[in-house]
């Protein structure tokens, strides 16, 4: 009997420069530290033979401005807890509200356990996934993104094909 093997190796070896556009990812945190720890795991990152391109922002702010000039960013690893205890959330719902934004996946990420409670987050708000930076095996996190850029893509896909029919 064979067993399936299944690899996190990217398809191109990263020192193979891509001539596709990159998949844009935002980190907004307030932790230097996460930034950097993100950048490390995510570094030879591809999906669909394109890289990723990691945009640092530090409060909620930044992040609504860089999600502002930039609408197709794909992903967003967004800390609940920066400025206030409620920023991550107050981003999220001017996301999809304010911006309409229903396209980006937000992966919500939080240190503070016992907070708030996961559930509720997840019912209250229009979020893709909770991961918990305590808990978060870099695996985790790869996969996480991975499980996001896939999701986005096939809204992209659905989207074309919506525009097609309707021209």
């Amino acid at each position: 009997m064979s067993k399936m093997r299944f690899s996190d190796k990217s398809p191109l070896p990263p020192d193979t420069p891509s001539t596709k556009e990159p998949w844009q990812i935002l980190i907004a945190d307030d932790e230097g530290d996460v930034h950097l720890v993100t950048k490390l795991v995510l570094k030879d990152f591809y999906f669909e033979d394109r890289p990723v391109e990691l945009i640092s922002c530090y409060n909620g702010a930044q992040a609504l401005e860089q999600v502002k000039q930039n609408p197709d960013t794909a992903v967003i690893i967004l800390d609940v807890v920066m400025e206030s205890y409620t920023a991550g959330l107050e981003v999220v719902n001017h996301i999809r509200h304010e911006f309409a934004n229903n396209e980006v996946r937000i992966l919500l990420r939080s240190g503070q356990p016992g907070y708030a409670n996961v559930s509720d987050i997840i019912r209250q708000y229009d979020i893709n996934d909770f991961i918990r930076k305590e808990s978060s095996k870099h695996q985790e996190l790869r996969d996480a993104v991975l499980i996001a850029l896939r999701s986005y893509r096939d809204i992209q896909l659905a989207k074309d094909c919506t525009d097609y029919e309707s021209a």
